[in-house]
């Protein structure tokens, strides 16, 4: 490896074959960092821009046209295609290394590129929106919802969403149904104040009920996201299945709490980090010690998952 290309990676990228291509493989590119053996990996910070998200250029589905088969929601069982309408995020969640990826800025593509994106896939009958937060400017994706309602195609979505934007913005999550979304992803995390707040999620826990009765309504499918705490005994995962089983939230995705690097989480508890391996940080394992004996945890951890999704395949 002689280049790592850091955060969007689409204009820097180019940027670097262009000069590879014209001679200067010495150039310093912001956002590029060269390798060299045995020395840290250095680079210049880039300043992320609009012009970084490279809006004139439609994605090369047609590369990956062989696999599309394989692209399949298994809850969902869809085929889908993947569309991106933004980079980066406008929340600072501490476990989270989306914001590092703009420098800390929220960039929206422009509604007419991502209607593109979608035209390019053709009869793709599902799109995913593979945004970290796809309402995190409710009066473009105001925009972007109407482009959708145009094209009349009648595709179905998903997209992801918080919980606190569901409540705050609930006429744009009901326009966006009347659009075609089916489905979204809502990182709710935990269900305890004291938690919720260590992950700096800027809302408490009785936001979470009233936004999963909201999208009932909607009659909207849910994909909750939960991080399952090291610090977890026996009563907070039992506490935990009676709130997802209670709340009918249909497609539960559960991960181990993990200090990625470079995030806010990490700095906090990286004196408490037990495996350093970074072939382990898969949300799957905890590399800090756990509250409960180590295999009580997995075990605990593992039934779980196991019944839930036996639980949601039935009512699937």
């Amino acid at each position: 490896i002689d280049y790592i290309v850091i955060g969007i990676g689409k204009k820097s990228f180019s940027e670097l074959i262009h000069q590879l291509k014209e001679g200067n493989n010495g150039i310093a590119i912001p956002g590029i960092a060269k390798t060299a053996p045995g020395a840290s990996l250095s680079s210049i910070p880039r300043d992320y821009g609009p012009y970084d998200l490279m809006n004139d250029c439609a994605p090369r589905y047609d590369l990956v046209a062989r696999y599309r088969e394989h692209y399949v929601l298994e809850k969902l069982g869809m085929k889908m295609g993947f569309v991106i309408t933004a980079y980066g995020c406008t929340h600072r969640c501490s476990f989270c290394t989306i914001p590092g990826t703009t420098g800390g800025k929220y960039l929206v593509h422009s509604p007419e590129s991502v209607i593109r994106d979608i035209r390019v896939l053709g009869d793709i009958p599902f799109i995913r929106m593979v945004d970290a937060n796809t309402f995190g400017d409710p009066e473009g994706s105001n925009a972007l919802c109407r482009k959708i309602k145009e094209l009349g195609n009648r595709k179905k979505y998903i997209a992801d969403v918080r919980a606190d934007t569901i409540i705050r913005h609930y006429d744009v999550l009901k326009d966006w149904k009347e659009a075609g979304l089916h489905a979204v992803v809502v990182g709710f995390e935990d269900i305890e104040d004291r938690r919720i707040e260590g992950y700096n999620k800027k809302y408490k826990s009785h936001i979470i009920p009233r936004s999963i009765e909201l999208l009932h309504e909607l009659g909207m499918l849910i994909v909750g996201d939960f991080i399952v705490s090291p610090e977890y005994t026996e009563e907070d995962f039992v506490r935990l299945e009676q709130f997802i089983v209670t709340h009918k939230i249909q497609v539960p995705v559960l991960s181990v709490l993990t200090p990625i690097p470079g995030t806010p989480l990490h700095k906090v508890m990286k004196g408490r980090i037990i495996i350093h391996d970074l072939d382990y940080y898969t949300f799957t394992n905890a590399v800090v010690p756990t509250a409960l004996p180590e295999k009580a945890f997995y075990e605990t951890f593992s039934d779980l998952v196991k019944r839930l999704h036996g639980k949601t395949s039935k009512s699937g």
